[in-house]
């Protein structure tokens, strides 16, 4: 491998003798063949890279790893050219990229000899990221917390990585909605949901819920297979006195896969009039919108909010914590009226260089070179509001 020497008096880099241990994607090379007991010189991820013959007639059976963006390649070179086409038939399939293509084509010849896809990927749908719900900044009417029991272990015996996305479908639409999604609970059979999920001001009492329960096979591809699925309206549930369901999970086979528990917490009353006044409407999402920001809506805006319910010692207690990230209103607001007071001297001292009057002509020259030099600050200036007008949060840019 070309690697730095090791001596004071020796610069650059040569070829050196390097003991190297492939693990997943991860080329380790240590000094030694006392791998087990000595801490890797350095490490090499095997990706967004090409494996590549070195046809230099002075590497012998040499290969590179030439990485996207870099000028500078990795040189290797092996002491037989068995080895070398070994080792570069073995990083070619080390890769991620390469492991997806091959799981993608295992997938394919499995689709079309049984007509069934054994991994169920959601679509357009990112289980790291936030729902268009928790980003909204709307108050719910409705929470719920969501437990679950009894799963099925994945195929290797192994208890499931449970993650529950939630949609509805409120009459007459004909689609299913994405509200909302869970956490993922690693290795459990029986998964308690930390997170609530919110319903806002649309809901109905005959909104429908379909729950989904999936089993997360590969977090970084967002590879899932469905262990089973839900259905109940808003109005079986919030006409209970307790507000609670507990509903059996039915797998893509149509056979039991475990049940899944609901607790609501009701935060509007008037969602349980069949027809609600338009007063009681607005006045509901008016106590909405205020309700959990506090006086922190004085100066902050765009809250996006997550709600965590957790059990206490007491059996009718639980520990409610609201999660609150907002943005300050004077973001653009300060940097906007800074701006236009540079705005407001720069037109001021060009006022005054063009006030001086007659002046020789060298004066004159040096006049007109600051006159221009105190435009470009000026239109420089401009531009910066210009685009923090253009970024700015609605209505902020023009406070104060």
């Amino acid at each position: 491998m070309k690697d730095k020497q090791d001596g004071l008096f020796k610069k650059g880099e040569a070829f050196v003798e390097r003991f190297c241990r492939l693990k997943g994607n991860m080329l380790f090379y240590f000094k030694n063949k006392e791998v087990t007991n000595a801490d890797p010189l350095g490490v090499l991820i095997i990706e967004r890279c090409t494996v590549e013959l070195d046809l230099d007639e002075e590497h012998l059976h040499g290969f590179m790893l030439v990485y996207e963006g870099e000028e500078n390649p990795i040189h290797f070179a092996t002491n037989t050219e068995e080895a070398r086409d070994q080792w570069i038939q073995t990083l070619h399939i080390a890769s991620y990229e390469c492991l997806k293509m091959q799981l993608q084509s295992l997938r394919e010849q499995l689709v079309s000899k049984t007509g069934h896809d054994p991994l169920d990927r959601m679509p357009q749908q990112d289980i790291s990221s936030e729902s268009a719900a928790d980003l909204s900044g709307e108050e719910p009417c409705v929470e719920i917390c969501i437990a679950a029991k009894d799963l099925p272990n994945d195929r290797t015996g192994q208890p499931p990585n449970p993650f529950v996305m939630i949609t509805t479908l409120t009459p007459p639409q004909q689609a299913w909605t994405l509200n909302s999604h869970t956490e993922i609970i690693e290795r459990s059979n029986a998964p308690q949901f930390l997170k609530t999920i919110g319903f806002g001001t649309n809901i109905k009492l005959s909104t429908q819920v379909k729950f989904t329960v999936y089993h997360v096979n590969e977090r970084m591809t967002n590879t899932m297979s469905q262990l089973g699925y839900a259905l109940f309206d808003m109005k079986n549930l919030l006409s209970r006195p307790d507000k609670k369901l507990q509903l059996t999970l039915t797998s893509p086979d149509s056979t039991p896969a475990g049940q899944i528990q609901i607790v609501a917490w009701l935060h509007d009353e008037t969602l349980l009039s069949e027809q609600p006044s338009r007063d009681s409407v607005l006045s509901c999402n008016e106590r909405l919108q205020n309700r959990g920001l506090g006086e922190l809506k004085l100066i902050f805006c765009n809250p996006i909010k997550k709600t965590f319910r957790f059990d206490t010692n007491k059996a009718r207690m639980q520990l409610f914590v609201q999660e609150v990230m907002s943005e300050f209103k004077w973001n653009y607001t300060l940097p906007l009226q800074i701006l236009k007071l540079f705005i407001e001297e720069e037109r001021e001292r060009i006022n005054m260089l063009q006030d001086l009057g007659e002046l020789p002509a060298v004066l004159e020259k040096e006049q007109q070179a600051w006159i221009m030099m105190v435009a470009v600050s000026a239109s420089l200036y401009t531009e910066a509001v210009d685009q923090l007008v253009f970024r700015a949060i609605p209505g902020e840019a023009t406070a104060g």
